[in-house]
């Protein structure tokens, strides 16, 4: 693993709820996850785009602005950034970079099945156990109890 994807590993353990994911899913998360440099006043996306992303804020600083009002920033390593930027569909908010950004872009098809095989592993398997019971040879069992 190069330096930058350990970096990436690092920050992905911090990002929520990839966070929650076990580490072979944050590696599959990594494998696919790009990293978007955005110059200053370039958009991430605009409010009313549908698009199948997940954002969050790794370096510099994003403002959210819904109908041309500053409703938030975001910058990156502070609480905002641990969370995806914007998550309904069509997005309720466009992000223009105030500062250059560094934005990881995951696809949000991969993070929901992976959080979902996470939240239902599967089919509970119950424990059985097996007694043997000795049983007299006669045949006559059924009487005997």
């Amino acid at each position: 693993m190069t330096e930058e994807q350990e970096s990436l590993h690092a920050r992905l353990m911090l990002l929520i709820p990839i966070n929650n994911l076990q580490s072979a899913q944050q590696e599959q998360v990594l494998r696919y996850a790009e990293i978007l440099d955005i110059k200053k006043r370039n958009y991430v996306f605009r409010q009313g785009d549908r698009d199948n992303w997940t954002f969050y804020v790794l370096e510099g600083e994003l403002e959210m602005f819904a109908d041309d009002q500053l409703i938030k920033r975001v910058v990156g390593g502070e609480g905002a950034s641990f969370h995806a930027l914007a998550q309904l569909q069509p997005r309720q908010m466009s992000a223009r970079a105030k500062t250059k950004v560094k934005i990881l872009r995951l696809d949000r098809g991969l993070v929901d099945r992976l959080l979902s095989i996470e939240n239902n592993p599967g089919p509970a398997t119950p424990d059985i156990e097996v007694t043997e019971i000795d049983i007299d040879a006669s045949g006559e069992w059924l009487t005997d109890m």
